[in-house]
């Protein structure tokens, strides 16, 4: 899709951002119904009607919705919820992005404009009928698979949720609390809610995650220090209330030695939960063993080339067939070293720690969790963590891999626990892969937004078989 005019009246920009001077700026389109979602908002314009747009700067995180309610609001002067991202194009090409949102119903709008019906798209500008188009589709055509808080009005009720919370907790003794909508995907929808007594958040998950509410509050029962505490929990919607845990990220404030003590306090957590495999089970946590990637790989070697046909080459593809007897004996070679199973984080990064008040590394979003090796946790930590940092030297990465090693010496000697993170390092790319293709891409409908994930551990799989290959 190509943007071929710019109208200025309907501008923001960069709202509460700071945009350089070689920033891309993105053109957000607002896909605003009425009251029965027949009909879209448009207004007037040089060239046919338009649709109600937003310019952000420094914007490259389509699920980051903040800065779209935030503009949105100023834009239309009423508050407005973000149901779902229809789209996102970044073209290296053009020198802007490209996104459209579809927004719940406005109520009570008195702005210009008219209510555009699916009959009347042609008297939009040409190059904005197929997203208008797109957005009726996608009214028309809901899927099972579609989370909750994509639908019209489920906003509503999650929040009446939040507010008697904040009553029976006492938070409403303190003034009105100020909610703002932070996160807008197929697997999670986020508030944030500030009151004078302190910081929450909302977060509904879907029913593919449902088990990381229960998983987390069992978690801060047992790491009240190393976890976010759950003030609330309604399990069988998916929601969970959380009390503030910090606000920047090692992704964000990077230090290492932040980075050390969290792979050292990190991999205690781990080991000390191998005794607690048959508690964490019985939460829901998915069991994604040795023995399961060994039975699963052949499928998925066969089913990914057709999926991802322009992904990697032939030969690329050829190499990972080729590799299947290998990756299996390294399967069985790891679990051979003795290390237990344990609960393996499923996405541990830098941007998945926080650093509290009180210095404590806070490990967080435990969506993606299973009961599998432990030392995959720390081998997806360390491949994003010289993604971010090349410079990264061998001492370093040694030191940080030394330190995480140490709190499993009671199950191996110090020879083979380095044995066994080498061997997971290809298997821990493979087993993160593996998850998205077969448990969470099936059961999402928008699969553009998690593909990326699926594509980038793939990567990182032929990364390793090239070097194992060397």
């Amino acid at each position: 899709m190509i943007l071929l005019w710019y109208p200025e009246v309907l501008v923001v920009k960069k709202l509460s951002m700071t945009a350089s001077s070689t920033s891309r700026e993105t053109f957000c389109y607002l896909l605003i119904p009425d009251k029965g979602f027949t009909r879209l908002l448009t207004l007037p314009a040089d060239e046919g009607e338009t649709l109600p747009m937003v310019v952000l700067g420094d914007f490259d995180q389509w699920y980051d919705v903040s800065p779209i309610v935030q503009a949105a609001r100023t834009l239309l002067d009423k508050p407005v919820t973000v149901l779902s991202c229809l789209g996102w194009q970044d073209d290296p090409d053009e020198p802007y992005n490209v996104t459209a949102y579809a927004l719940d119903a406005l109520e009570g709008y008195s702005g210009s404009g008219r209510w555009c019906r699916q009959s009347e798209i042609s008297a939009v500008n040409p190059v904005q009928r197929p997203i208008l188009k797109a957005w009726f589709d996608w009214v028309n055509n809901s899927s099972a698979l579609r989370p909750p808080w994509y639908k019209p009005g489920w906003s509503q009720r999650a929040l009446a949720w939040v507010d008697q919370n904040l009553n029976r907790l006492g938070y409403r003794g303190f003034g009105e609390p100020q909610i703002t909508q932070i996160r807008a995907r197929s697997r999670a929808c986020v508030y944030r809610i500030d009151t004078s007594a302190g910081r929450l958040y909302f977060k509904a998950v879907p029913e593919m995650f449902r088990q990381e509410p229960r998983l987390s509050r069992w978690l801060n029962e047992g790491f009240p220090k190393r976890t976010p505490r759950i003030m609330a929990l309604n399990e069988e919607e998916g929601w969970m209330l959380i009390r503030d845990f910090g606000r920047e990220t090692l992704e964000q404030c990077p230090d290492e030695d932040c980075i050390r003590k969290s792979l050292s306090a990190f991999g205690a957590m781990q080991a000390q939960l191998t005794v607690d495999m048959e508690a964490i089970r019985a939460l829901g946590v998915p069991e994604r063993r040795l023995s399961t990637i060994i039975g699963e790989i052949d499928s998925f070697a066969a089913e990914i080339p057709a999926s991802y046909p322009d992904l990697f080459t032939a030969s690329d593809y050829a190499l990972l067939r080729d590799a299947l007897p290998l990756l299996k004996q390294m399967c069985l070679d790891l679990e051979e070293l003795g290390i237990p199973h344990s609960l393996e984080h499923g996405d541990f990064s830098l941007e998945h720690v926080v650093v509290s008040e009180g210095g404590q590394e806070v490990f967080f979003d435990w969506a993606n969790a299973t009961i599998s090796h432990p030392f995959f946790s720390y081998c997806t930590f360390s491949d994003k963590l010289r993604d971010s940092y090349p410079a990264l030297t061998g001492e370093t990465e040694q030191s940080l891999a030394d330190e995480y090693l140490r709190h499993w010496r009671s199950f191996a000697d110090e020879t083979a626990l380095s044995q066994a993170l080498i061997v997971a390092r290809p298997l821990a790319a493979l087993h993160q892969a593996l998850l998205y293709h077969g448990r969470i891409l099936p059961w999402i409908e928008a699969k553009w937004e998690m593909e990326p994930a699926l594509t980038y551990y793939l990567r990182k799989l032929m990364e390793h078989l090239r070097r194992l290959e060397g």
